[in-house]
């Protein structure tokens, strides 16, 4: 076997590489193939190198090709070939990384046999032809247009329209001419874009194509179709996807495979009017002479559309012309008009169908005869000769193209009415006439009918109720005496011949004519529309309004039926206002934001009215704060501290008489003579007052309404000003309600003291002032000694007047910086401020017990008491207010342990309290971890059904020395040492346990109330923590209720409506509880997402006897309603109180009058046997 370098040596293998060939050799027996070492750049992206078998070059070749390789191949080996001496060749396909496939010619030879004829060895050239098949391709694509452009001209002389001519050539473009996808648009001149009107191809996109505009501006209108409308000349892109051309084009083109795309223009008429768009595969695919070929074949299509449009044209002229001649015969022949045709004699030469119906004459018995005698009556004869006269001496003619009546005969002898207008021919040289007559019997008689009917609408007109009117051309034509009220005019000629226009309020004019324009003939608008006329003095009104077209006195008008509804309008307008001056109550609005949006509702609704209110003051004898946004405001402030009174204007006389006061004229009416000067000096001449009554017909202000000129309310104004009266009312009860609960609730009522809230809230001020200063200060529990005696003895009102007395004689054994409040009963807190020791509150102690001893007289009566006095000193003996209240507490009842009348201090047994307290302290903690705490639960029942809606859980301690303590002992001492936290979590977990056995015995929804620590609510991340306890217990959310008290949230209100707010997303419901007792803003009180207010016990003891509890009590409970709350009361103990808060509307209560609190198995056992229960429930309780 000869070495490769001898085959193929290195100058042939150079002159190989540099002529684009690549040179192998193939030794057969071991099939070992070797491909010459350095590659030319055009295989640079072949993968040749390192081949070194003959099935690694067979992979690249392309899968069409390698059976033609392989055939070739063995027929050379074999010895089979035609010519074997010229060897094999091959055109076929290589990979190439970077074109995918490259075109090659593949030469083969056998380079040596065995002595069998068996080759042994071969060599092979592979040349790259890529010039060679483009230039074929090429070729082979002109030669396909030819072709197609060939085709193109048979198509144009057989097509019979240019739709189907463009679908022909967009078939002949793909078929024939080789493109991928064919495509004829048309330029739509509104839209600006190109309309797709015909289309073939291979993948035609069936879904809408994309949009192609002509607009340069657009995105769509920046492709070669666009341009080439523009421009007028074809636009060619050669490698689409690298234009950046819109996102939707680039799909499309990736979709269908197009790669070169071309826009051909055509024409018709020399204008452009679509193009022929073509599609192919490949890029760089229109060269020059492809293009100039495409651009015959467009010019083609313009001349087929010209042809088309000249041939069109010429048919319908044609046509128009046969059809002219046509339609002059069938005029002639089905006209309803008679047509008679004469001569210059008088003679009839023609005579139409319709002439023989008519006047019942048969064509041919007529032509010749004399139109006069034959056709017309003796009288009107003369009278058509006359006029024909006339005519033919070209002066004015009655007869000349003007229809005159008169009397024609029939064959008959019968006389009828008809129509007559001749019009003369010039026929050549002759003149003819032809006269044009109409039977008008039927409508002479329709006339007749209609005279009579109209007579009759006039009279179903003027008998309406409803205001009816008719207007043509813009004008009152016809309308009832309801009109002429509905407008204000005196009379129907104020109206008739007025136009319409000027009494439709500007704002609806142009709607009006609009609708009017619209509205079918004989048809109604559908439904009443409601508008704004006038009346004829300008005044504006509301008016309810349908209209019909119809045909009055022979001319179209419009009927139109109207009715008053500016009552209707008034009395919305009123319900509207008064939902929102309400809607505003309820919102705790403030009083002079709602007076002033009253005033101007009133003034609104009023012609010309200007509206002030006034509030009378406290004592009664003055009007003050006057609300009055539109009026001048010196005059306002000169008017503010008016005094009520028999001459004092006509705000203060109508509050002095409880009744309207109405000045039609300030300058005369003697009302005015203090106030008539300043008033007339700002312009304003009238002025008529209301007084302001509250529910029990109480005096509450005023509201005035000012005029500018002397005048009297309306009875509008009246109706007005009647409601917004009401209004304001309400609003100013509501005010003075809000204020009394906000005073009860700080306030005691009997003794004008501080109550225990307030007090709280003092004592807690002056400790941090106390503490910034470095000072002491002393609180005193005050208690009077045997103060039941003189209840039980002189009654319940003696003892009231014993402690008024009581609390005015210690404000005056006080400072003025110092305090005193009452805590209910006869016990009464006392503070004392900027001491340094002790000494001076011992000295404060000794000056109440020398007033408390001096005799009070009740009715005449002397009686005599003593009080008891505990003081405890800040810092000594408590650093927050509940340690110095129990401290005094404490004190107190040592003093009376030690006979009574008497002080005592807080004594130094405090260090054992500590001790104790921290010895409790510790077992508490071990209480938690040893299942020493125990749940007791407090039904609260429905007042009106007496069934348990829900419990309240209440803690306690079973402690192993101590017994069974209530929460009191240990709760405040959790609190200060943070176990609040573990003993709070502990207690939740167990209500969730213990909720599911609850709910089963119930056997429907009762909620468990758990009481919430106010470091629970400081907490940020308590609310994931108690949806995970949820999630642990698998308790439903609704069925957990947490309970809050107010000086909880008024800590920090606004952390506080976060936290609630989330737990109220959760599905918790939310109590505040001991309400009434702390401090709480009613503004945040409404922003809070509470489910109901729990009234604390203090409030409930005293009801229904104790006038200021039942008053605080009922104030809640309507509070609490109208922000959308239940209210719970708590500590009920008698029936009485239960009923009474039935009667009060209260929702629920609690306490011992039902249940005490009770174990988990006692209160099983309630629920298990409620209907044996509710059977001896009071009937007062259940439900009505």
């Amino acid at each position: 076997m000869k070495p490769p370098s001898r085959i193929i040596s290195d100058p042939l293998r150079l002159a190989l590489n540099s002529g684009g060939h690549v040179a192998f050799h193939w030794e057969i027996t071991g099939n070992s193939l070797q491909v010459n070492g350095e590659l030319p750049a055009c295989f640079a992206h072949v993968a040749l190198q390192g081949i070194v078998k003959a099935g690694a070059l067979h992979a690249l070749i392309h899968e069409e090709d390698l059976p033609a390789v392989k055939q070739q191949w063995t027929q050379l080996l074999q010895g089979t070939l035609a010519h074997p001496e010229s060897g094999m060749q091959v055109d076929l396909r290589l990979q190439d990384s970077k074109i995918g496939w490259r075109w090659v010619c593949l030469s083969g030879q056998v380079a040596e046999r065995d002595a069998q004829g068996q080759a042994l060895q071969a060599v092979g050239v592979l040349t790259d032809i890529m010039a060679r098949k483009a230039h074929e391709e090429r070729i082979g694509r002109l030669r396909d247009l030819y072709a197609a452009l060939r085709q193109t001209n048979q198509a144009i002389l057989h097509a019979e329209d240019r739709e189907a001519l463009f679908n022909q050539i967009c078939r002949i473009a793909v078929e024939r001419g080789g493109f991928q996808m064919a495509m004829v648009r048309l330029v739509d001149p509104a839209s600006q874009e190109l309309i797709p009107i015909a289309g073939h191809g291979t993948k035609l996109p069936q879904a809408p194509i994309a949009r192609i505009s002509i607009d340069a501006e657009k995105a769509e209108g920046k492709g070669p179709a666009g341009i080439s409308i523009r421009e007028q000349r074809p636009s060619i892109c050669n490698d689409f996807l690298a234009v950046g051309f819109h996102d939707e084009w680039i799909a499309l083109a990736n979709n269908v495979g197009f790669r070169s795309v071309g826009s051909f223009p055509f024409r018709q008429d020399d204008e452009i009017i679509g193009a022929l768009l073509l599609y192919a595969e490949e890029k760089d695919y229109f060269d020059q002479e492809l293009i100039e070929l495409l651009e015959e074949m467009t010019n083609e299509i313009s001349f087929a559309l010209d042809n088309f449009e000249q041939q069109s044209r010429r048919t319908e002229v044609e046509a128009a012309l046969a059809n002219s001649e046509k339609l002059k015969n069938a005029i002639l022949q089905a006209s309803l008009d008679c047509i008679v045709s004469f001569d210059e004699a008088g003679h009839i030469i023609d005579f139409n169908p319709a002439a023989e119906r008519t006047f019942g004459h048969v064509r041919a018995d007529v032509i010749g005869q004399p139109l006069v005698e034959r056709l017309l009556t003796p009288a009107s004869g003369e009278q058509f000769e006359q006029g024909m006269a006339d005519l033919l001496q070209n002066s004015d003619s009655p007869l000349h193209k003007r229809r005159i009546e008169l009397w024609a005969v029939h064959a008959e002898g019968m006389p009828f009415p008809v129509e007559v207008a001749v019009a003369p021919i010039a026929l050549d040289d002759r003149l003819v006439f032809t006269a044009y007559m109409r039977d008008i019997s039927e409508w002479k008689q329709s006339q007749a009918i209609l005279a009579d009917s109209e007579a009759r609408y006039r009279q179903l007109i003027d008998l309406s109720p409803e205001a009816i009117f008719v207007h043509q051309h813009g004008k009152f034509v016809l309308l009832n005496q309801a009109c002429v009220q509905l407008f204000g005019a005196s009379h129907s000629g104020d109206l008739l011949g007025q136009s319409v226009r000027p009494f439709m309020h500007p704002d609806y004019k142009e709607i009006s004519k609009k609708r009017a324009l619209a509205l079918p003939m004989g048809e109604l608008i559908t439904g009443q529309v409601e508008e704004v006329w006038l009346k004829i003095d300008g005044t504006p009104f509301h008016a309810e309004a349908s209209g019909s077209k119809f045909i009055y006195l022979g001319s179209p008008a419009v009927q139109v039926v109207m009715r008053d509804i500016s009552a209707r309008k008034l009395a919305e307008a009123l319900q509207s206002a008064q939902n929102e001056i309400l809607g505003m109550i309820a919102g705790d609005e403030a009083l002079p934001d709602i007076l002033a949006t009253l005033t101007r509702l009133i003034e609104d609704q009023s012609e010309r009215g200007k509206c002030a209110i006034a509030l009378l003051n406290a004592a009664r004898t003055h009007l003050h704060a006057v609300v009055a946004p539109a009026l001048p405001r010196e005059l306002v402030e000169s008017m503010t501290g008016l005094a009520v009174g028999p001459c004092h204007s006509s705000a203060g006389t109508a509050v002095f008489r409880r009744e309207p006061v109405l000045a039609a004229d300030i300058a005369t009416d003697p009302l005015w003579i203090m106030w008539r000067d300043q008033t007339l000096t700002h312009g304003l001449q009238a002025c008529s007052a209301w007084p302001i009554f509250g529910k029990n017909n109480k005096v509450l202000g005023a509201l005035s309404l000012y005029y500018r000129d002397p005048h009297l309310p309306s009875a509008k104004e009246l109706q007005v000003i009647e409601i917004a009266a009401n209004l304001a009312g309400i609003a100013i009860e509501n005010k003075e309600t809000e204020d009394r609960i906000r005073y009860l609730a700080h306030y005691d009522e009997m003794t004008a003291l501080p109550n225990r809230a307030l007090f709280n809230q003092i004592l807690n001020h002056a400790m941090k002032t106390a503490h910034r200063r470095h000072q002491k200060l002393a609180v005193m529990f005050v208690d009077l000694d045997r103060f039941k005696n003189i209840n039980d003895t002189f009654g319940h009102s003696a003892g009231d007047q014993a402690l008024q007395e009581f609390a005015e004689r210690m404000r005056g054994c006080l400072r003025e910086n110092d305090t005193v409040a009452r805590m209910g009963g006869d016990e009464f807190y006392v503070l004392i401020e900027e001491l340094v020791d002790g000494q001076i509150a011992a000295g404060v102690a000794e000056k109440i017990l020398e007033e408390a001893s001096r005799p009070f007289y009740v009715d005449g009566q002397e009686c005599h008491l003593s009080a008891s006095i505990g003081i405890a000193l800040y810092p000594d003996d408590g650093g927050d207010a509940m340690a110095l209240l129990k401290n005094s507490d404490i004190a107190m009842y040592r003093a009376k342990s030690d006979g009574k009348n008497a002080y005592r201090f807080y004594s130094a047994s405090k260090n054992m309290h500590s001790v104790e307290r921290l010895a409790l302290e510790s077992q508490l903690r071990r209480a938690i971890d040893n299942h020493e705490l125990e749940l007791y639960y407090q039904p609260k029942v429905d007042v009106f059904t007496g069934r348990i809606n829900g419990v309240e859980a209440l803690v306690r301690w079973h402690h192993p020395d101590l017994g069974l303590l209530p929460p009191q002992h240990f709760i405040p001492m959790a609190e200060e040492t943070r176990l609040i936290i573990p003993l709070s979590k502990h207690i939740l977990r167990i209500a969730c346990e213990e909720a599911h056995a609850i709910n089963k015995a119930s056997g429907y929804p009762v909620r468990v109330a758990v009481n919430l620590s106010a470091r629970q609510l400081d907490d940020n991340h308590f609310p994931e923590a108690l949806q995970q306890l949820l999630e642990q217990t698998a308790l439903p959310a609704d069925l957990l209720q947490l309970e809050i008290t107010e000086s909880m949230v008024m800590d920090n209100p606004e952390q506080a409506v976060e936290i609630m707010n989330r737990l109220r997303a959760m599905g918790i419901r939310l109590d505040i509880d001991d309400f009434g007792t702390g401090y709480s803003s009613l503004a945040y009180l409404k922003r809070f997402p509470v489910y109901s207010l729990k009234i604390d016990r203090s409030f409930i003891q005293d009801i229904p006897t104790g006038p200021n509890d039942t008053a605080i009590t009922q104030a809640i409970i309507a509070m609490a309603h109208s922000m959308g709350m239940r209210v719970v009361a708590e500590g009920v103990e008698r029936r009485e109180q239960a009923e009474a808060l039935r009667q009060f509307g209260c929702d629920e209560y609690q306490g011992f009058y039902f249940s005490r609190p009770v174990p988990l198995t006692q209160l099983l056992d309630l629920l298990s046997n409620q209907k044996n229960w509710m059977q001896v429930m009071p009937a007062s309780l259940k439900a009505s």
